[in-house]
Formats: C-alpha cells, sequence, structure tokens
C-alpha cells in the first residue's frame, strides 16, 4: 500500500515544475520575502552584495498556481483508483471529546475555567466543522455551564441539534472501586435526572474511560440507570495481562449484562498511526471501533488540525472510513450482536495498584 500511495503522489508532483532548491534559489526566496528564514539565516545573507541577485527572475506564480490545481487533481484521481482497488479496512467511528478531571492537579475553579474555554472552543468548531460531533461526559460540566444564560442557551440549541451529545449519565465521572453501591446509584440519579430535566431525554451511553477498574456490581447498576452500551478504556493499561476484548459482552455478580467497548485511546489526535492502532487493535471486525479524540486534562478539545485531518482520512484506501455521528447507530450495532465474548466478574485493573516491599 505504500508503494501505491508513493507511486500516485510522485504521479501528482511531477505535474508541478519545481526544481530541487539550489543556495542561490534559497537566498533569492529570502531577498523576495517568499519565505521567512531562521534569523541566523537571515544573518549570513547580510554578507553577499545584493547585485550578486539582480539578474534572477521571480517564479511564475500564476503557472505555479494553474500546475498545484493540476497536481491535485492527478492525486485525487490516481487515489481514487486505489480506493476501488485496495478498499478500506473496517469502520471507525469517532468523535470529539475532552476529558477534563474533575479534580487532579488543580482545584475545582479551575476545572470550571477549562470547561469553559473548552465548550466555547467547540462551539466555534461547530460553524466552521458541521460534521463535528462533541461528547459531554459530566453533566456537572453542563450545571456550570448552566450558569451562563448566552453560552447555555448556544449549548441547548447544539444538543437539540445533536452536534453536542451528553454521555455518561454520571453527575461527575467517580471512581467506582471505593464508594458504595448507593453512592454509585445516586451519580446516575442526579446525572440522568439532570439530562431529563433539561433536555427532555437521558443517555443510553455509559462512560468511564479513566476508572481504575470496574467492580462485577456495575452493570447491574448501569442497566437500571437506562444505559445500553458501556464504554471504557482504562483496561488498554493492564501492566501484566493484556485485556483480550475490545468489544463484549460484561456479565456482572446478579448475571446482570452490558455489552462493553474498550476503546484504544481517549485524547486521540487523528493521526494516521492512531487511527491504524484503533483498527489493528480491534478484536471484533465485523463491528466498527471507536475512537474519541481531542484534547483533554488542561482543556481544549477537537482542534482545527484534528478535523482537517478527519476530513483528509475519512476515505483514504487501505484505512478504515472514519465515520463521525452521535454514536446512535454504533450502539445499534453493538447491542444486536449476540456473538461477542463474555467476560464474568471484576474487571480488575493492573496498574495505580499501591505495593507493599517484603521484609
Amino acid at each position: 500500500m505504500r508503494t501505491d500511495y508513493l507511486r500516485v503522489l510522485n504521479e501528482a508532483l511531477d505535474v508541478v515544475p519545481l526544481d530541487s532548491v539550489a543556495n542561490w534559489q534559497l537566498e533569492f526566496a529570502v531577498r523576495a520575502h517568499i519565505v521567512e528564514p531562521p534569523g541566523f539565516v537571515r544573518a549570513l545573507f547580510n554578507y553577499y552584495d545584493i547585485k550578486e541577485l539582480t539578474h534572477l527572475r521571480p517564479p511564475d506564480f500564476n503557472e505555479l498556481g494553474r500546475a498545484a490545481k493540476e497536481g491535485l487533481r492527478v492525486l485525487e484521481e490516481g487515489i481514487g483508483e486505489l480506493r476501488v482497488r485496495r478498499g478500506h479496512r473496517g469502520v471507525v467511528y469517532v468523535a470529539g471529546h475532552a476529558h477534563i478531571d474533575l479534580g487532579w492537579l488543580w482545584s475545582r475553579d479551575v476545572t470550571r475555567e477549562k470547561v469553559r474555554r473548552t465548550i466555547i472552543n467547540v462551539l466555534s468548531l461547530l460553524q466552521s466543522y458541521p460534521e463535528l460531533t462533541f461528547l459531554v461526559s459530566n453533566m456537572a460540566y453542563l450545571r456550570w455551564l448552566g450558569e451562563d444564560g448566552d453560552l447555555w442557551a448556544r449549548v441547548r440549541e447544539a444538543v437539540r441539534a445533536g452536534r453536542i451529545v451528553p454521555v455518561g449519565g454520571m453527575w461527575v465521572e467517580s471512581d467506582v472501586n471505593l464508594p458504595g453501591g448507593e453512592s454509585l446509584v445516586r451519580q446516575f440519579l442526579y446525572g440522568q435526572r439532570f439530562l431529563l430535566r433539561e433536555f427532555g431525554f437521558t443517555t443510553e451511553i455509559g462512560w468511564l474511560p479513566d476508572t481504575f477498574g470496574f467492580p462485577a456490581s456495575l452493570p447491574q447498576i448501569l442497566r437500571k440507570a437506562g444505559i445500553r452500551v458501556f464504554f471504557e478504556h482504562k483496561m488498554y493499561w493492564n501492566t501484566v495481562n493484556r485485556f483480550p476484548y475490545s468489544v463484549f459482552l460484561w456479565e456482572g455478580i446478579d448475571g446482570s449484562v452490558i455489552p462493553t467497548i474498550n476503546y484504544a485511546t481517549y485524547g486521540a489526535d487523528l493521526t494516521p498511526r492512531q487511527i491504524a492502532r484503533a483498527w489493528s487493535d480491534h478484536t471484533s471486525p465485523e463491528l466498527p471501533a471507536f475512537l474519541p479524540f481531542g484534547k483533554g486534562d488542561g482543556g481544549g478539545g477537537p482542534t482545527w488540525l484534528m478535523l482537517e485531518r478527519y476530513r483528509a482520512y475519512k476515505d483514504l484506501p487501505g484505512m478504515p472510513r472514519l465515520v463521525m455521528g452521535n454514536l446512535r447507530d454504533l450502539v445499534n450495532e453493538v447491542v444486536k450482536d449476540n456473538s461477542l465474548p463474555r467476560w464474568r466478574g471484576e474487571l480488575y485493573l493492573e496498574i495505580h495498584r499501591e505495593s507493599t516491599p517484603m521484609a
């Protein structure tokens, strides 16, 4: 596949009349302000006489622009031919997200500012990228946004349009090992009740990417909270035994079963390597894989570069086909698949464990 891409790229570049860059061409580019060099390079050029460059002619930018458009046409045709001949390597659902811990290395007031800054960035990107879907996974964050009337009105409109999608259903993404069952039930009670009151619906998507393992009581709580599919990432962090499944049926201690998606990372930049890994690590190729993208921790969420990558990579031959959406189709596909492997009991995480030195 790499050889095919290089061939197509070379054919496109052959259309553009560019020679190799010589020293005098670099000098001319600097003198004509076509490129902006580092300061030390400009200082070196001060030792040359400007008269040495007077015989040079500037490039024909009109011809260069025409050739560039023709090269792009050749490139698109070549990729189209590869698309027919090579096809895709599966399907990966993607969605924007910003995993921001409510309390970690900063105070809660800082978290509030990160959330506000992130959602303003997302609302701006929604205007330029109509394909963007952004997931919000802490209902407490939505409650904070509700304190700003103008901003909240824009958020509500984006939620109604399906552009901002509340997931998780919990008040915050809590730990699930130390709290008791009643505490976890109240997380979903407050979170889902908030969604019902503000938007008229509850979420069917469970969401805990950064919790340190999951007790066997959680499937029952998830199901009774109205969750149909549980999304988690942390089992990728095992240090001894690699968790064997990316999609599986998780059975709890009371027999409750919930389809679970164990995805490769919760903060991708949508690089080709990350996209390829999301599919290569996927253990159920009959189903789509999943890959959320966006800056977390410090906040910000998706960037224009990630979205431009999505547009560039979403339909490339030899790569997984990327689908941006609110995950409803993905949830429906996972729920109806009865052939998924089954995991019974606790999802024990082999990291973040305290060790006691032997006497």
